[in-house]
């Protein structure tokens, strides 16, 4: 029996490595003469540095930005030759202590780190955009990259007066500069509407439902100033609500070329997970995460291995912390495999370790993998 584990993290206890580990460590035990592949995966999200560089060439290197309080902080990055890699949550993550309110917040380290790899000669630029604090639509990170905004006149700074604008402008690139941007989701959400920046992931950050309204009205006008000056441009495509909207400065910016695509799908490729369930190297696949929900449905990575798994007609089993929504997961063709007794949230590493430990014996006897 040869069996691929290709877990994403377990949010706030497990790093998909540890996750992969743990499972892994009890399939082998149970049956020595199986062969386990471990390929703990990112999709886009809080990670996907770690499992970059555990793939490629890229190593770690650090720096200092403005987070989204505006406070100083330093942060790790991947750099590879002229590529360079980032989580924006690294910047401007939810972990930031003293968290202004949502409309205080910036993106202003992002456009910082921008530049700090332009100087030093990276000419492609890797973002993956899951965990954010923010949701100013990359006005933050516009204003680092030379945006001038500004409203009968005067000069707008902040996103909070972003509503006042009648004017938004980018300096010309120089030629031969631009900078070929990446940008990698966890999300398929778009911009704006019921499953946007501001409607579906702003209350995930605090934001009241009053501040989601203003949100929403101060995204759009930054859309349509943006699109004034720039028509050709598009903005309200599937995942630019991700990491609040932070696509939408950016995509604008004459100095880069920017595209934004399935994290998951980078990372099954860069692992050869996909070539191996493609080719049916492995007998069965177990993948998991901290909780799997409705919102896995919206090309995260546990979606992913199921579609893939599902093409090649492999077995593909679900490990997670929790779920929710199980008809809508089932109705997807999910097989979650559920725990026979109620487990509270672990409080820390070890027990989520214990329990996924649990978890797995008690998938293996259910499955009829103990002989």
């Amino acid at each position: 029996m040869r069996i691929l584990i290709c877990p994403d993290k377990y949010k706030g206890t497990l790093t998909a490595r540890e996750a992969a580990q743990t499972m892994a460590a009890v399939l082998r035990e149970r049956h020595p003469n199986w062969d386990i592949l471990e390929r703990p995966l990112a999709d886009g999200g809080e990670g996907s540095l770690d499992v970059l560089i555990a793939n490629s060439d890229f190593i770690r290197e650090r720096d200092w930005a403005s987070n989204a309080a505006g406070q100083e902080v330093e942060y790790e990055y991947g750099r590879n030759g002229s590529e360079a890699a980032l989580e924006v949550a690294a910047i401007i993550g939810l972990h930031t202590p003293a968290l202004p309110p949502l409309k205080e917040r910036t993106t202003y380290g992002i456009g910082q780190w921008i530049l700090v790899m332009k100087a030093r000669g990276c000419r492609e630029l890797h973002l993956f955009l899951g965990g954010s604090a923010t949701c100013d639509g990359g006005f933050g990170l516009a204003r680092a990259l030379g945006l001038q905004a500004s409203g009968a006149g005067e000069p707008i700074l902040h996103f909070r007066d972003i509503l006042r604008a009648d004017r938004v402008a980018f300096p010309p690139a120089v030629p031969g500069s631009v900078t070929e941007m990446k940008l990698w989701t966890d999300v398929s959400a778009p911009l704006l509407g019921d499953k946007g920046a501001a409607a579906l992931f702003a209350p995930q950050k605090g934001a009241t439902p009053a501040e989601v309204k203003w949100l929403e009205s101060a995204l759009m006008h930054f859309q349509k100033l943006l699109h004034s000056m720039r028509p050709d441009a598009c903005t309200n495509f599937p995942g630019s609500g991700a990491a609040g909207g932070l696509a939408l400065g950016l995509s604008h910016w004459p100095g880069g070329r920017c595209s934004i695509k399935s994290g998951s799908d980078f990372f099954l490729e860069l692992s050869g997970v996909r070539k191996l369930i493609a080719s049916r190297t492995v007998d069965m696949v177990i993948v998991g995460e901290g909780c799997t929900d409705a919102g896995t449905l919206q090309g995260k990575l546990v979606h992913r291995v199921q579609k893939w798994a599902s093409s090649a007609c492999l077995p593909c089993w679900i490990l997670s912390g929790s779920y929710r929504d199980l008809e809508q997961l089932r109705a997807a063709g999910y097989n979650p495999f559920l725990p026979r007794k109620f487990k509270p949230q672990p409080r820390n590493r070890e027990e989520a370790q214990q329990q996924l430990s649990e978890l797995t014996g008690e998938w293996l006897e259910e499955a009829g993998f103990i002989f």
